[in-house]
């Protein structure tokens, strides 16, 4: 349920993007990409946070805990997402491999500024870089070993993807848990 009312939300911003882009000349391009920082990337943290508190906590109300988790440090969500985003966007500008190099090292960073709230958004992001050290091929393999599914999701035509994407949040969330310092 959780993952389709995300679907649907993210889903929104495409469908804007259309509809002003009609006549608005990019206007729904900049109005998609508002969106996506300001709405989609709060949820994401949120998702990916509320399928670690499944794995850990056993807490079924994932609906729940995304939203609660989204919007309750809204700015600080919005600002990681942002910030992580332009990051790997320009590493991406030089080629694609040191995008998704830097996408592999910025990974944790949702986990961990939701699990350290004192850090700042800058703090989180090196926290990840850091923590990924040693650890990005491990995720990369993990990210590869999905993809069969993927493909499995697209030709159901997107309905496997409503148990597939909780499924890889929560492994990336025990992956997670697996590489991090034991306090």
């Amino acid at each position: 349920m959780a993952t389709l009312l995300f679907f649907v939300i993210f889903g929104a911003a495409n469908i804007c993007e259309t509809q002003f882009d009609q006549g608005a000349n990019g206007l729904g391009s900049l109005f998609s990409l508002a969106y996506c920082i300001f709405v989609t990337g709060p949820l994401i943290i949120g998702f990916y946070n509320a399928c670690k508190r499944l794995l850990n906590e056993h807490q079924d109300s994932v609906i729940e805990n995304m939203f609660s988790i989204a919007f309750n440090r809204y700015m600080h969500n919005v600002a990681l997402y942002a910030l992580m985003t332009l990051k790997i966007f320009l590493w991406t500008l030089l080629l694609i491999v040191p995008g998704i190099i830097k996408s592999l090292s910025y990974s944790m960073a949702p986990f961990i500024a939701i699990e350290h709230p004192e850090y700042s958004v800058s703090e989180a992001i090196n926290a990840s870089k850091a923590m990924m050290k040693g650890h990005k091929m491990r995720l990369f393999l993990l990210c590869l070993s999905f993809i069969g599914w993927m493909i499995l999701g697209l030709l159901t035509l997107g309905i496997g993807y409503l148990w597939l994407m909780p499924y890889m949040y929560t492994t990336v969330a025990a992956f997670y848990n697996d590489i991090k310092p034991q306090e």
